[in-house]
C-alpha cells in the first residue's frame, strides 16, 4: 500500500488544529466534551418527521397522547406514546412494522393507516420512530 506522506501530514495537521482553539495564552486544547458536541449531527430527516407527524396528530394529539381531534370519534381507545410501560414493551421494530404496514397488520386498530413509502426512506422511518419515542421521555 502506497502512503500519499504529503497527504497525510496534512490530514494530521488539520485533525491537530480541530482539537486546540486559540486563547491570549496562546493555542489551548479544546474540551473533549466540546469537540464531541461539535461532532453531533442533527438528524436530517427531523423535519420531514415533523411534518409526517402532522398527519397523525389528528388521531395522535400534538404530545401523542392518543388525544387528538378524531379520537372520540373513532370508538377505540389509542395508545398514549408518553407511557412508560408501553415504550418498555414496545421495541423500535415493533414500532416501525405499524408505521409501514398498519395496525390490522399487528393485531391493531384497522383505523391505524400503513405507511409504505417509508420503506423508501429508511432514514424517515427511523426519525417518526424517534419522534413517537420522544413523547416518552422526560420533559416532553
Amino acid at each position: 500500500m502506497k502512503i500519499n506522506y504529503p497527504l497525510s501530514l496534512l490530514a494530521l495537521s488539520s485533525i491537530s488544529l480541530l482539537a486546540c482553539q486559540a486563547t491570549d495564552e496562546g493555542v489551548q486544547p479544546m474540551a473533549v466534551e466540546a469537540m464531541e458536541q461539535e461532532l453531533v449531527m442533527e438528524d436530517p430527516f427531523a423535519g420531514a418527521a415533523d411534518e409526517m407527524w402532522q398527519t397523525c396528530v389528528v388521531c395522535h394529539g400534538e404530545q401523542g397522547l392518543g388525544d387528538g381531534i378524531a379520537a372520540p370519534a373513532l370508538g377505540v381507545v389509542l395508545q398514549s406514546f408518553g407511557d412508560p410501560a408501553w415504550n418498555a414493551a414496545t421495541s423500535d421494530e415493533t414500532l416501525g412494522a405499524i408505521l409501514v404496514d398498519g395496525g390490522a397488520a399487528h393485531g391493531k386498530s384497522a383505523l391505524m393507516p400503513g405507511n409504505p413509502q417509508l420503506l423508501d426512506s429508511p432514514g424517515l422511518l427511523k426519525s417518526m420512530i424517534l419522534k413517537v419515542r420522544s413523547f416518552g421521555q422526560a420533559g416532553h
